[in-house]
């Protein structure tokens, strides 16, 4: 097999080294529900679309709206998004991931790269694998 590390290894050796960084604990007070919003709102953001409010409580494949404006205010309470205005444009808010956001998407970003780089012979551990079980 050379040194060619499977999809499989690189994705099992990223969740294991995302457990093992302390990096974990950035968003480690925030549920998993949330963090996927905040996944969504940051992609957005990145794609050059920052999503409305109306946009994200119509997510209703995430939860229900009641559920969503809960996690939206969670996030924002925990200053990982700010509401803000495009423009003249007064009456529309947008939802954009804040510096304290970009800078644990920048680390597990920095942590992708590493499992890339990591020795592609390498057997995942089995140091983690209760915490894996227990995060899921």
């Amino acid at each position: 097999m050379g040194n060619f590390m499977s999809s499989k290894n690189v994705y099992l050796n990223y969740l294991i080294q995302s457990k093992a960084e302390p990096m974990d604990a950035m968003l480690s007070y925030v549920s998993p529900a949330c963090v996927q919003l905040l996944s969504a709102i940051a992609v957005a953001d990145f794609q050059g679309q920052p999503l409305t409010i109306s946009q994200i409580m119509a997510m209703i494949h995430l939860a229900s709206p009641g559920t969503i404006h809960r996690r939206v205010e969670s996030l924002r309470q925990k200053g990982l998004i700010d509401l803000i205005y495009k423009g003249n444009n007064r009456r529309t808010k947008y939802i954009v991931p804040t510096a304290a956001a970009n800078a644990y998407f920048e680390k597990m970003g920095d942590l992708l790269l590493k499992t890339l780089s990591t020795d592609p012979l390498r057997d995942v551990s089995h140091d983690h694998t209760h915490e894996l079980a227990c995060a899921a």
